[in-house]
This record gives C-alpha cells, structure tokens and sequence, in this order.
C-alpha cells in the first residue's frame, strides 16, 4: 500500500481563520478508480489550512490489491467550505493516476529430475517485475509416490524473497537411502504469499522425480547342491545384494543336465516366476527329486 499526498496552497497572503478545503474524487476516463477502499480508501475529504499557515495536504491511501489490472486514475475537485467570497480558487482539480504494481510469482519449471545423491534440488521462482519490498512465499510438499519422512526432510518451507529481485530459488534436501527403488515423484506447490502487491501466477506447481542411484544383485545362494540319495526335494534360495521398495520378480529357467525332467526330478513348468517381497533379501523354491 502507499498514498498520494494531496496539498492545497494560499499565494500571495494567511488567513486569521482557518480554511477548509472539501476534495472529492471524480471519475477520470479511461479507466477509473474506485474509492471506499476499492483503489483508495476515501470518497471525500477535508483539508484543513490554519490559521497563519499557508498550506496543508492530506495523504490519500491507495489500496494494494493482487489484481493485476490495467493504470487507473481519478480526478480530485476542490470546493473551499468557508470565505468563499476572499478566496479565489487558482486550480480546481487535479488528475492522479495509479500504476499497477502487481507482482506475479511463478515457478519457473514445470518439472525437475534429479538423482537421489545430490542431497539437494534447487526449485526456482520468477516475478513479472521487481517488488518494493521483502516478501514471504509459503512452499508445500506433496507425496505423489514419495514419502516425505523417508525421502524428503520437510513439509512446508518458508522462503523469504528480497525487493528488487526478477528471480528466487531455494532448495529442498533429498535423502539419500541405501534402497532400491523406481523413480519417485513429488510435487511443489506454492501455497501462499504475505505481500498485497504478489498474487500467485499460473505455474505455481511443479513435479520433482527422484532417480535412485542404489542396485542390488540377484543370485543363487548356492552355485551347486549333491544329494546323497533320491526322493525328497531340494531348496533353492535366490538372493539380493540389498532391499528394494518394490517386489523383484525373477524368472527362473530349468534345463537337463545328466538328469531328466520328469524322470530324475519334478517341475510343473521348465521357466517359472519366484517374487522376492518389497523389504526382503531372498526367496525359496522347492524342486522335487524322484525315487
């Protein structure tokens, strides 16, 4: 918010009494303001010059609004209330002209990627124009299919922005976890400005994917077993370096040696699946030897 100081002014003498100075606002074309606190907050008001002085002004606030919006102005008319017939107004009106400072704020990527080890994605802000003054933006984070006490280390973060500046960035810390995982996604989002003069643009949302930088290796828990006499089955355990976030499935293919299918050992299908579950090392299947 801010105001225009309106003065009224005696040449050429004082006055034993004071004067007083009725100003109203008329509108002005072609776009008009709009008073009771709609563009500034006074319909009409006195000016007083006292007695002895030879001028006096009045601040008229204008309103600070988000609107974006074309410059409007306003005509000021003044009428002198008292010793009308000894005063000779010189300028009876005057024109004031408001230019719209709205700042829009925007985030200047619609998407970011970055790998799970740079402990940190650097998230930028753009402003249509410089800003007068220091304002706070409020900045939420929201699990798409991240979860933020796992892979994130806030919620909400609170960036200040200095005046004066066209752009802004702030980070958010990533956790670098020892698990497998596909990439994951969140979403930044801003959530609210203090400033009168910043209203929230329309790319106010972006997505951040995380690209893990863990593996884990599948292997046999053994590369050979002997059995001592038919009959019976034997396990066999299919391992993982490290736990993943989501179930592994591998795809197992048996094929004869000296032995038969059917004949010296038992399988209903010569390549199947075994799932080793999200958050576990390893996986079991049974083979069964015939007598």
């Amino acid at each position: 918010a801010g105001y225009v100081e309106v003065a009224a002014m005696l040449s050429g003498g004082i006055s034993s009494s004071a004067i007083i100075v009725t100003v109203t606002p008329t509108e002005h074309s072609p776009v008009s303001a709009t008073g009771s606190g709609v563009d500034f907050d006074s319909d009409t008001f006195n000016i007083t010059i006292g007695a002895g002085a030879t001028n006096s002004s009045y601040n008229l606030s204008i309103t600070c609004d988000k609107i974006i919006e074309e410059n409007e102005g306003f005509n000021l008319s003044f009428v002198i209330l008292n010793f009308t017939s000894q005063i000779i107004v010189d300028r009876s009106s005057t024109n004031v002209q408001i230019s719209d400072n709205t700042v829009v704020l925007n985030i200047n990527q619609l998407s970011y990627a970055v790998t799970e080890d740079v402990s940190a994605v650097t998230i930028g802000l753009i402003m249509s124009q410089l800003s007068s003054q220091t304002f706070e933006v409020v900045v939420i984070l929201m699990d798409i299919t991240t979860t933020v006490t796992e892979d994130l280390t806030q919620r909400y973060i609170t960036v200040d922005v200095p005046a004066g500046v066209l752009s802004y960035s702030f980070s958010i810390n990533i956790v670098d976890d020892d698990v497998v995982e596909c990439i994951e996604t969140f979403s930044v989002a801003i959530e609210s400005v203090t400033s009168c003069g910043v209203t929230i643009g329309n790319v106010n949302t972006s997505q951040v994917s995380i690209i893990d930088n863990d593996e884990s290796l599948v292997s046999l828990e053994q590369s050979e077993f002997i059995l001592r006499s038919e009959g019976g089955s034997v396990s066999v355990n299919i391992t993982l370096s490290d736990v993943t976030s989501q179930d592994v499935i591998v795809e197992v293919n048996i094929t004869d040696g000296t032995a038969t299918a059917g004949m010296d050992y038992g399988v209903t299908s010569s390549v199947f699946n075994v799932t080793i579950s999200a958050g576990a090392l390893s996986s079991l299947f049974s083979i069964d030897i015939i007598e």
